[in-house]
């Protein structure tokens, strides 16, 4: 009788769990991070952190450094995130997509810190940025499909110095690797697609210049690089096909409606220039 009791507590228990973690998504859908973050914080004091809750809760401390000015407010916020996660990063048991989740948001928080830290110019981003590729790399592992990963590393390549890094050619490699794996899986990835252009605008290459590296890629990733096209027509068609997924869509999350508006910001500057 102990032992039904206890199965039955436990059943119950993991039941309410589920549920608030359901919530958790569906708030984290709409975009209401507040929320998000006051819940799984609560769960984080009544009970010990499951991979489950540490990489939601990296999620949500991100975006609420996100809507902040100060900061040492947004340092803190990523501190809370990256403690809260750090004792799961060699997790061998979890599934693939959780400890995939849980390794992109401590590394985008981890990053977070030392970019408002200021770390990034200075001698230390020689041993930052390493870390934060050897992360990629253990989160691409953990799941070779999940998009998050690609798209931070394109990201964060197309932000570095060359020195520490950063790498124009394999940020398109990486942004389109994300754009695919998101189609394949049935993702959104209006908010990519938006942040892949603004850097696409960026890096303005000719399709003259593109084609002169195409003998230093290798055949794999050659796949992902687009052969026809310069920088300006990329973003051009990414600009549609923003416009297009988005028009569609009968619920946008709040990702999708960011990303959305600034794509429309971004399509006004490109439209001023031509």
């Amino acid at each position: 009788m102990k032992n039904l009791f206890v199965s039955v507590f436990l059943f119950v228990g993991m039941g309410i769990f589920c549920g608030v973690l359901e919530d958790v998504d569906g708030y984290d859908f709409s975009g209401r991070y507040t929320e998000t973050y006051n819940i799984l914080k609560g769960e984080l004091a009544k009970k010990p952190a499951d991979i489950e809750t540490a990489w939601r809760f990296g999620r949500a401390t991100f975006e609420c450094a996100e809507l902040v000015k100060d900061n040492k407010e947004k340092i803190k916020y990523y501190e809370e995130a990256v403690k809260v996660a750090t004792p799961f990063l060699d997790n061998a048991t979890a599934s693939g997509s959780d400890r995939a989740e849980l390794i992109h948001w401590y590394t985008i928080n981890y990053a977070s810190k030392i970019k408002y830290l200021g770390l990034f110019g200075g001698e230390e981003s020689l041993k930052i940025a390493p870390k934060v590729f050897k992360y990629m790399d253990m989160c691409m592992t953990a799941d070779k499909e999940y998009p998050g990963s690609y798209f931070f590393l394109g990201k964060f390549q197309s932000e570095l110095p060359h020195f520490l890094g950063g790498d124009k050619e394999k940020m398109e490699i990486n942004f389109n690797k994300a754009l695919y794996y998101c189609k394949l899986n049935g993702k959104s990835a209006v908010l990519f697609m938006s942040e892949a252009a603004a850097s696409f605008y960026k890096r303005n290459w000719s399709m003259e210049k593109k084609k002169s590296l195409f003998k230093k890629i290798s055949a794999e990733d050659l796949k992902y690089i687009d052969k026809t096209r310069s920088d300006n027509e990329i973003v051009l068609s990414l600009l549609a096909q923003i416009r297009t997924d988005y028009q569609a869509m009968v619920n946008p999350s709040e990702r999708d409606k960011r990303g959305y508006n600034q794509s429309l910001l971004l399509a006004a500057k490109v439209a001023k220039e031509r």
